[in-house]
C-alpha cells in the first residue's frame, strides 16, 4: 500500500514541473506576465516563439506518458484494483499535477497535453481519433479551446460507448480528466458563449496578438 500513496504523490509531482515556465523562462520570457499567464504549451508560443512552444508540448505530454508509467514500480501482488486502474488514477494525478502546480501557487497549465501523454498510453486508438477530432474542429472553427474540449470529450464518450471492456473505475478516470480540462477552461467557454473568443490564424500561430490560451 505504501509503494501505491508513493507512485501516486511522484505522478502529481512530475506533473507539476513547469516546464513552460522554465522553457519560456531561457528564451528571456516571463510567461506568467505575457499573454494568457499561463504556462502551457499555447501561450508559450505565442509569448516566446515556435521553439519554445514546440518544446513546452512534448515535455507536457511526456509528463502524462510518465506519469502513467508509473505503474510499472507498483507491486504486482496489490489486487485492490486492476494495474490499466492504477495507470490511468496515476495519469490523473500528473494531470492535476500540472493543472494545479505547488510550484507555481496552484496555477498551471490547461491540461490538454498532459492529458493528451496520459490517454496515449492507456487508450492509444480513441486518442489518436480525438487528435483527428481535434484538427477538425480547429480547422473549421480556428478555436483552439473548442477543439481541445471537443477533443478530450470524445475520449471518454468513446470508451463508453465502443469499448467491449469498460473499466468503470478507468471510465471514471477518463471523466475526471476531462472535468478538470473543463475547468481550466472555463473562461475560455464564456467567451466562447459571448462570442468573444480570440480564433487562432492557423497560417500565422505564433504571431497571433490576441492570446487565449487552451493548454
Amino acid at each position: 500500500m505504501t509503494s501505491l500513496i508513493y507512485t501516486h504523490i511522484l505522478a502529481f509531482l512530475l506533473g507539476s514541473i513547469p516546464f513552460g515556465y522554465l522553457i519560456a523562462k531561457r528564451y528571456g520570457v516571463n510567461v506568467t506576465k505575457t499573454g494568457s499567464n499561463n504556462i502551457g504549451a499555447t501561450n508559450v508560443l505565442r509569448s516566446a516563439g515556435k521553439s519554445a512552444g514546440l518544446y513546452t508540448l512534448l515535455a507536457d505530454v511526456v509528463k502524462g506518458i510518465a506519469a502513467v508509467s508509473l505503474v510499472n514500480l507498483i507491486p504486482t501482488n496489490i489486487e485492490v484494483l486492476s494495474a490499466e486502474s492504477y495507470a490511468a488514477s496515476l495519469g490523473l494525478l500528473g494531470m492535476l499535477g500540472h493543472c494545479y502546480s505547488p510550484f507555481m501557487k496552484f496555477k498551471g497549465g490547461k491540461g490538454v497535453a498532459t492529458g493528451f501523454g496520459m490517454f496515449l498510453v492507456i487508450l492509444p486508438k480513441l486518442t489518436l481519433i480525438a487528435v483527428v477530432i481535434f484538427a477538425l474542429a480547429l480547422y473549421a472553427t480556428r478555436y483552439v479551446s473548442l477543439a481541445s474540449l471537443l477533443a478530450a470529450i470524445s475520449i471518454p464518450v468513446m470508451y463508453a460507448f465502443f469499448s467491449n471492456d469498460t473499466n468503470g473505475f478507468f471510465l471514471f478516470c477518463s471523466i475526471a480528466a476531462v472535468g478538470f480540462i473543463t475547468a481550466r477552461h472555463l473562461e475560455n467557454i464564456e467567451r466562447l458563449a459571448k462570442g468573444e473568443e480570440s480564433k487562432t490564424d492557423l497560417a500565422n500561430l505564433s504571431k497571433q496578438v490576441h492570446v487565449t490560451n487552451a493548454n
